[in-house]
């Protein structure tokens, strides 16, 4: 989502706190790991994401980038119709959490590629793909929701190599971004959904290890995992 120059720019920073936090325990992992990053729409996620891949491929490491918004059931058209007939499904509900388990779970069992899934360009529908991960040491997991899911599961996977990245902003730090842009219709159903996620979404905090506080600063809640031993 567009961020204005002045929020990007804070992004930014609190980007390269959280590389400078996430690079050394990447480093202990000696092979692979997940990082979620979860916040409420428009708080930044996907900002930092693409951040921190950057920071990682300049120090010769790869990531792959899973959106949630890939995932809904449904479009967002769709989606947006369902909300609006029932608020009650606002959440993990709308989401195919258990597929993207399987793909955390695939990555961090050695798979040599990915299968996946891509919102198209007129986001109308989706289309299935393979993405070759064979070198690539980080799996980043990005969306709304993304600290609900347990990552830590099943028989490939190996526990402990997932860390849960919060973005605390809430829909009030956003509202004048997403005005400005005046390309969300801020009436009454979205803002009933974004109250809902804000509910939901500071439930996650005490699953996350790191959070990026609503002004900026970077903090560590948690011990970030050790890997288990095979």
């Amino acid at each position: 989502m567009d961020e204005p120059t002045g929020v990007r720019a804070k992004l930014a920073r609190a980007a390269g706190e959280l590389d400078q936090l996430l690079a050394p325990w990447i480093e202990t992992q000696r092979g692979r790991c997940v990082v979620c990053i979860g916040g409420e729409s428009g708080s930044g996620k996907t900002t930092i994401a693409a951040a921190l891949t950057a920071a990682l491929a300049a120090r010769g490491e790869r990531a792959v980038v899973v959106s949630m918004d890939d995932y809904y059931h449904l479009p967002p058209r769709q989606n947006d119709a369902a909300r609006a007939r029932d608020l009650s499904r606002v959440g993990c509900a709308e989401i195919d959490i258990q597929r993207l388990e399987r793909v955390a779970a695939s990555f961090l069992g050695g798979a040599g590629e990915l299968a996946l899934r891509r919102l198209r360009a007129d986001r109308e529908g989706f289309d299935e793909l393979t993405e070759g991960c064979a070198d690539a040491a980080v799996l980043l997991l990005e969306g709304t929701f993304v600290l609900a899911i347990d990552i830590d599961t099943g028989a490939d996977s190996q526990p402990g190599a997932s860390a849960r990245v919060l973005v605390a902003r809430d829909f009030r730090d956003t509202e004048a971004g997403r005005r400005a842009r005046q390309r969300d219709v801020l009436d009454d159903v979205m803002q009933r959904v974004l109250a809902i996620e804000h509910e939901q979404v500071s439930a996650h905090r005490g699953r996350a290890h790191v959070v990026v506080e609503r002004d900026f600063s970077v903090r560590l809640l948690a011990a970030l995992p050790a890997r288990s031993s095979p």
